[in-house]
């Protein structure tokens, strides 16, 4: 058996590469992250406080969590309302027994933790060698900006996590030239959007990659509105399951409708 070609750094998973290219994960990498998760650890436990938007989501939470539904439509009545799946996942922890401010800084700290790993296969996407991907692993595991945003009860280290994923799963789609990743494309943006308005950037990024294939002739007219269609439709389904999944009242497409104004204004010269 050949063995030439393969790290002594990293492990393989049986089958994995059929699906996403996941496997060969390189110890170096589990180590940062590991290492990116003692730093936050020992910074939160080291200056704990909650900053006034971290309080303001942990009341919508506990609202949320006490009331349901009803407890939404107050807050939106109120005009206090923001994109709910990081209130959401605060809520699921909270009836499995943890306290709000608990399950807001685990959200936020393992987004953290995780987002060394989605930068390294970003960077594994280009031609790199495995320390380059470590390196700019490292990079983001000590970075200042990155550790503080996910040692608060604050949506962006969310939010940067699901973003890294839409970029790389887009990557592997324009690449690789497999219109089947634009599911998962399809599944972050909508995950993103469900956290702060700006991830409907997303979808007209989305498309212009996918003319710039087609301007390439990486890809034939075909594929191109293949792909468009998969983005568009795996998008769309997942917000909407999402939205079920997370019991939200019809109001809240309200609250949607200005971002959603705003962007079709800018590509189309149009409201929606």
């Amino acid at each position: 058996m050949n063995y030439s070609n393969r790290s002594c750094f990293s492990f393989t998973i049986p089958g994995l590469d059929k699906i996403f290219p996941l496997s060969a994960m390189p110890w170096g990498l589990v180590a940062i992250c590991l290492f990116s998760l003692a730093i936050r650890i020992f910074c939160w436990y080291m200056e704990s406080t909650v900053s006034r938007d971290g309080i303001l989501y942990l009341n919508m939470a506990e609202i949320w969590y006490d009331k349901g539904p009803a407890g939404l439509r107050l807050l939106i009545r109120q005009n206090i309302f923001i994109p709910p799946f990081f209130l959401y996942l605060i809520r699921v922890l909270m009836h499995v027994g943890f306290a709000a401010e608990t399950a807001g800084i685990i959200i936020s700290i393992s987004a953290g933790t995780l987002l060394p790993a989605v930068i390294y296969r970003i960077i594994r996407v280009f031609p790199s060698t495995e320390e380059m991907g470590l390196a700019g692993a490292l990079l983001i595991a000590v970075a200042p900006g990155a550790v503080e945003l996910s040692t608060e009860i604050q949506r962006e280290s969310l939010y940067l996590l699901f973003s890294g994923l839409v970029i790389w799963f887009m990557l592997l789609a324009l690449k690789q030239r497999k219109n089947i990743y634009f599911v998962p494309v399809g599944l972050c943006i909508a995950l993103a959007v469900w956290t702060r308005y700006e991830a409907l950037e997303f979808l007209p990024l989305a498309i212009f990659g996918i003319l710039i294939n087609l301007c390439y002739q990486k890809q034939t007219l075909w594929q191109a509105v293949q792909a468009l269609i998969i983005c568009l439709f795996s998008t769309i389904g997942c917000f909407l399951w999402l939205a079920l999944l997370m019991q939200l009242p019809l109001e809240v497409v309200a609250f949607y409708r200005n971002r959603v104004d705003l962007l079709f204004s800018l590509l189309f010269g149009g409201a929606f």
